[in-house]
């Protein structure tokens, strides 16, 4: 499975701006296939039983944002909190004025969300994971 890029910003949503981590693949294929992998490893629920397929409560897919002279965003999706072994791993150098604008959103609006992208243009049909915790580390 190809590793993707990740990308943190924002997106208009019903005229607000929602902070969002996306892992940005090449193709159609690998972002499903990635978004197939994330979604079985979540155990959030989802909250409408028909419409888009949004998740919420997820405990399982931990997004951390690691900061020095330079942020990295890692996202560590594991089966079991309890598994040494990741399903999905990847970790990747964010600009620092992107990172702090996003944790600056994500202050506000108190949730991000997680999704998959084809060439950075969010797939959330694939993928729709609404976060509400993001972990800090200083390196």
């Amino acid at each position: 499975m190809k590793s993707a890029r990740v990308i943190v910003g924002c997106m208009e949503d019903a005229g607000r701006s929602i902070p969002v981590v996306a892992l940005s693949l090449a193709t159609p294929r690998e972002a499903q296939e990635v978004a197939s992998l994330v979604l079985r490893c979540q155990n959030g629920s989802r909250p409408f039983s028909s419409g888009p397929a949004v998740y919420v409560g997820d405990t399982q897919i931990r997004v951390t944002v690691l900061e020095k002279d330079a942020c990295y965003v890692e996202i560590d999706a594991r089966k079991d909190p309890r598994h040494l072994t990741s399903a999905y791993y990847v970790m990747a150098l964010v600009p620092r004025q992107t990172a702090e604008l996003f944790l600056k959103l994500f202050e506000l609006t108190g949730h991000y969300v997680l999704t998959v992208a084809i060439s950075e243009n969010p797939a959330l049909e694939m993928l729709d994971l609404v976060k509400y915790v993001i972990y800090r580390k200083k390196l």
